[in-house]
């Protein structure tokens, strides 16, 4: 619960509605705030200035607006409202000055996680509650907040023990208390925003005790201080009103976490799942018969075509090397073609995971980053013998799914492959060249 990443078990389709909802819910959360931590870490040093030039957008809107009612016959109404300051991120400067000592790569951080707990807090209850109906639960028979888990541990009676079998031994009263904690802090950023009241801390002090004894029971003591500044892992005390309310990566792991077990234990206590079940893909490769004609990269296009090379997908891309064929299927601009060979050769059955493609067999496949698409020739055959299959055009998501299992299951050319000679050879040849250079560059000086 403290070291995990992301991961869910994955739902068989069909089997818990409510659950492969909140597995939706929670991917996208999590694929979304992982993207823009990612974009905000690209731009942090830029974000002051970002900030600026949106507050100026937004004024020179109004302003435009202004301009061309005029033109249309028209002049946009003014009332009273006029005459104040009208504006957003005025407040943010202090907030950071006063919360987060300036730093605003704290506050974008601050700014998401309570997005994320919200929401995920949100999707959590709901889909829970929905359960529960289905469990013969009375729709129309209110769920109180602090006790939602209390109802799950009445209703289903296997919950309990299929939890402690994934992770802890947790009690009834450890549910209870822990969602109380998340509850009492969702509830603040949902009323006010993050600022400490009194209630805030009074709550957190009636379950302070249960809290601390919760952890000692389930947390071993090098897990319990593994984390720098001295935090503890769940807070309960030393809060000052009108303060805000920050809360920690460690907290926001720990609920995360536990929301994705207790779900997971009520989806298997219904459901016998095979261990490290493989899940097929619904996507469904549409494999087509080369039209195209191949060709290698001109001389005078090489250093061209090199500069549009995506660099993108690098990660993704460790088994493929730069070949010399331009991309049949980009026609504006030349794009040169990546390649991974496979020794011995595998059936495409193995990438796509479709019957119909058991028969393709595999030796050499080109990608093309730009417009997303793969060139597979036949087993013993070149590309440019102009008789392989392609995938073109595919969307992002799919092209990036199938591209990582072409790179897994590819090699760079290995030694002692045509591959690797014709290299070496060009190779020579670069240095034989550049010899030649030389030493006429040589005897050029010594005529002077």
């Amino acid at each position: 619960m403290l070291f995990e990443t992301y991961g869910m078990i994955v739902p068989e389709k069909g089997t818990c509605p409510n659950y492969e909802l909140f597995y939706m819910f929670y991917s996208l959360n999590i694929k979304q705030n992982l993207l823009a931590n990612h974009l905000f870490n690209e731009v942090k040093s830029q974000l002051p200035v970002m900030s600026l030039e949106i507050k100026e957008s937004i004024n020179h809107k109004l302003q435009e607006i202004d301009s061309i009612l005029p033109a249309m016959g028209l002049k946009r109404e003014k009332t009273e409202r006029e005459e104040y300051n009208i504006s957003i991120l005025n407040d943010d400067l202090y907030l950071r000055r006063k919360y987060f000592d300036g730093n605003y790569e704290e506050f974008i951080n601050y700014i998401t996680n309570i997005q994320q707990l919200i929401t995920l807090y949100s999707s959590f209850e709901n889909t829970i509650k929905s359960y529960l109906i289905t469990q013969g639960k009375n729709a129309d028979e209110r769920v109180f907040q602090k006790k939602l888990l209390d109802e799950v541990c009445s209703i289903n009676h296997k919950f309990i023990s299929k939890f402690n079998d994934l992770y802890k031994n947790f009690t009834q009263n450890d549910f209870t208390v822990i969602w109380k904690y998340f509850t009492f802090i969702r509830n603040l950023y949902t009323h006010s925003s993050g600022v400490i009241d009194n209630d805030f801390i009074k709550e957190m002090d009636k379950i302070k005790n249960k809290i601390t004894d919760m952890i000692n029971r389930n947390f071993e003591f090098i897990e319990r201080n593994l984390f720098p500044n001295n935090y503890n892992i769940l807070r309960t005390d030393n809060f000052i009103e009108n303060d805000l309310f920050i809360i920690t990566e460690i907290e926001l792991r720990f609920f995360r976490n536990f929301i994705i077990y207790v779900w997971e234990a009520i989806y298997l206590s219904h459901y016998n799942l095979s261990k490290k079940n493989y899940v097929s893909s619904h996507i469904k490769f549409n494999l087509e018969h080369n039209q195209f004609k191949f060709h290698l990269i001109q001389t005078h296009d090489e250093s061209e075509a090199l500069n549009r090379m995506q660099t993108f997908y690098t990660k993704k891309m460790s088994n493929f090397y730069i070949s010399t064929y331009v991309c049949p299927n980009c026609t504006k601009e030349p794009v040169v073609l990546y390649k991974t060979l496979y020794h011995p050769n595998i059936s495409l059955m193995k990438i796509t995971q479709q019957e119909e493609h058991k028969d393709i067999n595999m030796e050499r496949v080109f990608t093309c980053p730009h417009c997303r698409s793969f060139f597979i020739s036949k087993y013993k055959e070149r590309l440019s013998d102009n008789n392989g299959n392609n995938l073109l055009n595919l969307n992002d998501d799919d092209y990036l799914l199938i591209l990582e299992q072409f790179n897994i299951e590819g090699t760079p050319y290995p030694p002692n492959s045509e591959e690797n000679i014709e290299s070496e050879l060009n190779l020579t040849m670069q240095i034989n060249q550049l010899e030649t250079l030389l030493n006429d560059l040589k005897n050029n000086r010594k005529k002077y």
